[in-house]
């Protein structure tokens, strides 16, 4: 019988370590967020992070930064003007 290889496992990160991961994210959000930044912020893998994604964001993490960055510029083109040219 065959030993099965924990290191490979699609364990997932729990809530708070996901909120923190989210909050960070949010955080650097008009900076490039790449696999490597989500791999040093969790020190998970790549596969943990996508697992942890589809359970607690049902998408991918990419998808997902990308969806808050669409957010972020639609939030930001219904300011006024004057608040947006301020909040940069």
């Amino acid at each position: 019988m065959r030993k099965l290889d924990k290191s490979h496992s699609n364990t997932q990160l729990s809530e708070t370590d996901m909120r923190n991961l989210c909050a960070w994210i949010d955080e650097h959000i008009a900076e490039p967020i790449g696999w490597t930044d989500l791999v040093a912020q969790t020190g998970k893998d790549h596969k943990t992070l996508l697992a942890s994604f589809a359970t607690h964001k049902l998408t991918t993490p990419m998808t997902w930064i990308r969806q808050q960055r669409q957010t972020l510029k639609s939030i930001r083109s219904t300011l006024p003007h004057y608040i947006h040219n301020a909040s940069l």
